[in-house]
């Protein structure tokens, strides 16, 4: 399926978040096998609740500071192919139905490795084919596998693992990465008013340079539009 990436570069004009962040947070991850848990970054609890976190490939760890995680540069040891680190996100659209009924949801991924940020920005929900899919009550390490079309109408929580080197990062920089995860209406568009918004900082080594204040990632409000394209693949744990 052909996959369409809009890159959104950030504009300087920025106002203080609405929306209140939780760290730390336990989320059951339902992608993969031998996930944690834990170290989440999310939205107040609510319809929808959003999630972000980075971890360790290695030994599993989500340790963060106010939402910042903080890696060695390099690539892992259990995988010499993937960078030490992977981002995921969680989407629970709650009692307000089906993650296809009241919401879309779309991810920033941040591309520039300097401590500025240019945001590429998908939805979360179609733009990957290997999202993990379930409810409430779904196990760690149980969510059903597929696209959208066949599971968002069935279930209310969404899951997906994502590595550096999928997007062509290098994980031999010493860089920041930033990633934010926001809920639109249903059929808003990416720049529709954000209902619910969340987000993160992974610094990389010595971050590249000078880091830039966490809250920066959930305040967004200016983006200009380009093409870009760059080709997801699946992440494991």
């Amino acid at each position: 399926m052909k996959k369409t990436l809009i890159t959104a570069i950030v504009i300087s004009s920025l106002t203080p978040s609405v929306w209140a962040t939780l760290y730390d947070q336990n989320i059951t991850a339902i992608f993969g096998s031998g996930n944690p848990n834990t170290g989440w970054t999310t939205t107040d609890p609510g319809d929808p609740q959003l999630g972000l976190r980075a971890k360790n490939r290695d030994n599993a760890s989500t340790a963060n500071v106010n939402g910042v995680y903080s890696y060695a540069p390099g690539f892992a040891v259990s995988n010499p192919a993937r960078a030490l680190w992977n981002w995921e996100f969680s989407i629970n659209s709650g009692s307000s139905g089906n993650l296809s009924v009241a919401f879309d949801y779309y991810v920033g991924i941040d591309t520039d490795s300097s401590a500025g940020i240019s945001y590429s920005v998908v939805n979360a929900l179609t733009f990957w084919n290997d999202n993990a899919y379930g409810n409430n009550s779904t196990l760690n390490g149980q969510g059903t596998v597929g696209t959208s079309a066949a599971l968002a109408p069935l279930n209310n929580v969404a899951q997906q693992s994502q590595n550096l080197v999928f997007a062509g990062g290098n994980p031999n920089l010493d860089a920041t990465y930033n990633y934010i995860l926001y809920a639109v209406d249903k059929n808003a568009g990416e720049f529709g008013s954000r209902l619910a918004e969340v987000g993160i900082t992974v610094v990389v080594g010595n971050g590249g340079a000078s880091v830039p204040d966490a809250g920066s990632t959930i305040t967004l409000l200016g983006l200009a539009l380009t093409g870009l394209g760059f080709a997801a693949r699946r992440a494991r744990a």
